[in-house]
């Protein structure tokens, strides 16, 4: 029986290739409308390895239900988290017999289940400790790590701040938090289709002065994202005046603080504007950062500016600098004179300008969805190319391959 795996995780997908070939499927399908989208195409039968937690809009269980409407034969091998007596009675009532319950998914028990014609139903132990024989992929951050993201004035810093903050969200079972420092332009909000009526960062600089517990403080004013659960935002709606009269240095420090004690991720969104004491601050205490420009020569000659700013007055080593091109069109300036012109620096990703981005930043789509292809995923986090399910072509070569340095993950 051939083999369609619907998990959004590209090590498992790589494996099962090495073990059972052709009998896989060539896509890690990555929404639960998509995999029955295929399913209802497919006369044949299928062993379907999935997650009741997939990305889509769909109940887990309708969305198990209808893999079996669609073909009685098809075998569910279902990865949950939690298994209790009334979603067992459920799976069992629809002939799901093949569980994986618990975050730690080894490769050898979806073996056991794919192998296996037997009814069986595995529930994995929580001190799983098992590894995939050669991808080691840890969970846990041995320190927090905070990524700035720079550049031009109207580069999309915001936007590749979202995608990169939900990228990393979808690889990582650990917190992030987004945060939005652009007092020159907020719109973290916006683009990710989150509300807050409040100015929480000046909220939260007001209170800092009175409650001794800060985290909590700062914990209870952090929004959600609706569809990954490991990621927060911290919006606001300052302009420069308020940043001017009434946020120092002291206030970034606690909130940077205070926010790595309680996640493993801080992203930044920044202003262009290097006359805010915001922006040397941030990129100075920064474990990385992600300079994106446009391929225009307005934007390149405000890069190289900005960039002899980081390294001959604050002193930021360029080691730590990688960049960003967004918004690439077949009018933009060639490729080869851009790398040439930033040949001291890493060239991380050249992104396409497409319609499709135009809908996400005006709300008509509330996520565009990036999928992950990585070359490997070890004890660094390293992200190749990203490319959505409805076909976009945003070709990012190596995007964060600097992150390798800095970011190491636990056993998922």
């Amino acid at each position: 029986m051939k083999i369609l795996i619907a998990l959004d995780n590209i090590n498992i997908k790589s494996e099962l290739d090495n073990i059972y070939k052709d009998r896989v499927y060539n896509h890690d399908i990555t929404t639960m409308e998509n995999v029955i989208e295929f399913l209802e195409k497919r006369q044949e039968s299928y062993i379907v390895i999935t997650k009741d937690n997939l990305l889509g809009k769909m109940n887990k269980k309708i969305y198990i239900k209808k893999i079996k409407d669609i073909n009685s034969n098809n075998k569910v091998i279902l990865i949950v988290d939690k298994l209790t007596k009334e979603y067992k009675e459920f799976l069992f009532a629809h002939e799901i017999f093949n569980i994986i319950e618990g975050e730690s998914i080894d490769i050898k028990n979806i073996c056991s289940l794919v192998d296996n014609d037997n009814k069986v139903i595995y529930v994995a132990p929580s001190n799983n400790t098992y590894l995939t024989e050669n991808i080691k992929v840890r969970n846990n951050c041995i320190k927090p790590y905070l990524i700035a993201i720079y550049g031009t004035n109207g580069a999309g810093k915001s936007t590749i701040s979202s995608i990169i903050a939900k990228n990393i969200s979808k690889i990582i079972n650990k917190k992030l938090v987004l945060v939005d420092m652009n007092f020159q332009n907020p719109s973290i909000d916006i683009i990710n289709n989150v509300y807050c009526s409040n100015d929480l960062i000046l909220e939260i600089i007001d209170k800092y002065k009175n409650e001794k517990n800060n985290i909590k403080l700062l914990e209870d004013n952090l929004i959600k994202d609706s569809k990954y659960s490991n990621l927060y935002y911290l919006t606001n709606i300052s302009n420069i005046n308020t940043n001017i009269k009434g946020i120092s240095k002291d206030y970034y420090k606690r909130i940077y603080k205070d926010i790595k004690q309680m996640a493993s991720y801080t992203i930044v969104d920044l202003p262009s504007d290097s006359f805010l004491d915001i922006v040397p601050y941030t990129l100075n205490i920064s474990d990385l950062i992600v300079f994106v420009i446009n391929p225009n020569y307005i934007s390149l000659r405000q890069a190289c500016k900005l960039l002899n700013i980081l390294e001959s007055i604050w002193h930021i080593n360029k080691s730590k600098i990688c960049i960003i091109i967004n918004k690439f069109t077949d009018e933009s300036l060639d490729k080869n004179q851009i790398k040439s012109i930033f040949k001291k620096y890493e060239i991380i990703g050249n992104i396409r300008y497409l319609n499709i981005l135009e809908e996400y930043l005006n709300g008509a789509k509330s996520d565009i969805n990036i999928n992950l292809n990585l070359n490997r995923l070890y004890d660094i986090l390293k992200i190749d190319n990203i490319e959505t399910y409805e076909k976009l072509e945003i070709s990012l070569k190596k995007i964060l391959s600097k992150i390798k340095r800095y970011v190491k993950i636990n056993n998922n």
